[in-house]
């Protein structure tokens, strides 16, 4: 018995990932915005230090795919007081099927922490 093959090329993995964490960052840079309330320096800009997938799913050139995004509460940890490091997951989906093509996934956000770079000669 042979399986139906779909004659479309397969988008690559890295491009697909390309694309959710370009989501990510977009949630994060929406919950900066959202953040005017919050002290200045949870305003400072992150920087992507690790990313974790599993690509579950091939995604086919023209498929439209949506990238959910949560933030675990207990993720927000002080790895030290110069450093802080910020965890948000995601998963993306087929928009047409609704079938996850990439889950399990961890980006890892740091930022120094303004009281590092501020001098301290007078």
């Amino acid at each position: 018995k042979q399986r139906k093959v779909k004659k479309r090329p397969i988008l690559h993995g890295l491009c697909t990932l390309g694309f959710a964490v370009r989501g990510v960052l977009a949630y994060q840079r929406q919950l900066k915005r959202g953040a005017s309330t919050r002290r200045r320096e949870d305003n400072a800009e992150y920087d992507v230090t690790y990313i974790a997938c599993r690509f579950a799913r091939p995604v086919y050139v023209g498929d439209a795919v949506k990238v959910i995004v949560w933030d675990d509460d207990t993720s927000r940890v002080a790895a030290n007081r110069h450093e802080e490091k910020r965890i948000l997951r995601f998963e993306v989906l087929d928009d047409a099927s609704g079938r996850v093509v990439i889950k399990n996934g961890v980006v890892e956000l740091s930022r120094k922490a303004l009281t590092h770079l501020v001098s301290s000669r007078l």
